[in-house]
């Protein structure tokens, strides 16, 4: 396969969906229209290339879509895949949280896409096989981590205002650490919410609670990396240099809006997040070159196809076709999709400077970043355990614990529900 680099992170997505809520799966039809002629996709909003999306009609004229958006897409495939009825086609889902029922869904290496795998990153592609080795996700987007930041408040604080500068600024935790402290002086702050900290750092260190990887994978919720990155959460969070507001929120967007919040770690669909919370601010932001502790990328998103659709090869087709690199281009430059598909790193749309960043070329900075991003493995208990442990920290704004108070209650809920 096409190999920029072999590395990865996984999405940690709070789909509140548990591997044992699938176990009492239907054993009859997996689902799938059953009609050759129609195809349904689910997709959560923002997931999918708007151009995929709005395109693949015209270009599949002879096939009828029926294209949901579905916001509550995991709850309602989990009811669909238990009942064994009414599951979509082809649906944005995470490999991950499906393996427990990979024989529901489609293994497209054998219907096209063995043919076109090295179009994309080849970690990403490894992401989208189950433990057996199925193929059973095609990939769409990836997230690699950039620090956003506003160069004028950086200015104000003494510190540098260039990418580059500000990349070497904060190359290192310490690095970090002082900017956030130079920043707080001036009254503004250069961190969201530590509980972003602490699940940036578990892609940066490419810890996700395993040692090993396949079958001989261990679960370790007690390694020194987890331990390390929660006690930095917790000490950027009692010395006061985040904003405590989280990704999505309305208090999120008013710091940023208000000026609050001048500097954040976050994948690109974060980024695009900030554009609408603060439009008026267009030209006064920046992507630095550089992230604490070396560079880090969520997983993304992927496309599986029911086993039971009623043309195997003609939803692959369409699957790939909707993930292609003209399509993931299109989707980085309308949606804030990074693209997995090579060829899209050279197409216009990705070398577009953005009027947002003051004409910076972020889909260049994003990709070097994601090109060093660190192999992250995965297991069941990935998602569950780092769940719990930022919701710990969280929590802990309210409840004032400290960070070994905070740790302890974190660690004795994953062992009492996850093991390890």
């Amino acid at each position: 396969m096409k190999s920029l680099r072999r590395g990865t992170a996984a999405s940690v997505i709070a789909i509140g969906l548990a591997a044992a809520a699938l176990t009492g799966c239907s054993s009859g039809d997996a689902g799938g229209t059953g009609d050759p002629g129609k195809l349904t996709v689910w997709y959560r909003p923002g997931s999918l290339p708007a151009a995929s999306i709005d395109g693949v009609k015209a270009q599949f004229p002879d096939v009828k879509f029926d294209l949901v958006e579905t916001p509550d897409l995991d709850k309602k495939l989990a009811a669909a895949l238990r009942s064994g009825t009414d599951v979509p086609d082809i649906m944005v889902a995470d490999v991950l949280q499906y393996g427990s029922v990979e024989d529901k869904f489609l293994d497209v290496s054998e219907h096209g896409f063995s043919d076109v795998a090295d179009d994309y990153l080849d970690w990403k592609v490894a992401s989208g096989q189950s433990a057996t080795g199925r193929q059973i996700g095609i990939p769409i987007d990836i997230g690699p981590y950039g620090y956003y930041y506003k160069p004028a408040d950086f200015e104000a604080a003494g510190l540098p205002s260039e990418p580059d500068a500000v990349g070497e600024a904060v190359a290192t935790w310490d690095g970090y650490e002082n900017v956030l402290s130079e920043l707080a002086k001036t009254g503004h702050r250069g961190c969201d919410h530590a509980s972003n900290v602490y699940y940036y750092t578990m892609y940066a260190t490419g810890t996700s609670f395993y040692e090993g990887e396949g079958a001989d994978a261990t679960f370790d919720p007690e390694s020194a990396e987890n331990k390390e990155a929660f006690d930095r959460a917790m000490q950027f969070q009692e010395d006061g240099y985040c904003t405590n507001t989280n990704w999505w929120g309305p208090e999120w967007n008013s710091a940023a809006s208000q000026g609050d919040l001048v500097g954040f770690l976050a994948p690109p669909w974060i980024g695009g997040a900030l554009m609408d919370a603060a439009p008026d601010q267009s030209g006064q932001w920046r992507i630095a070159t550089k992230t604490p502790g070396g560079a880090a990328s969520e997983n993304g998103s992927t496309l599986m196809i029911s086993a039971a659709t009623a043309d195997p090869d003609l939803a692959t087709d369409v699957a790939i076709w909707m993930t292609d690199a003209e399509n993931q281009a299109q989707g980085f430059a309308k949606d804030g999709l990074f693209p997995s598909a090579v060829a899209a790193f050279d197409m216009p749309a990705m070398k577009e400077p953005s009027e947002f960043y003051g004409d910076q070329v972020t889909a260049q900075v994003l990709g070097e970043l994601a090109l060093a991003a660190p192999t992250f493995n995965r297991g069941p208990n990935t998602i569950p355990a780092t769940n719990i442990f930022r919701q710990t920290i969280t929590d802990s704004v309210e409840n004032g614990a400290s960070a070994d108070e905070a740790y302890k209650s974190a660690l004795t809920k994953v062992t009492s529900e996850l093991g390890g």
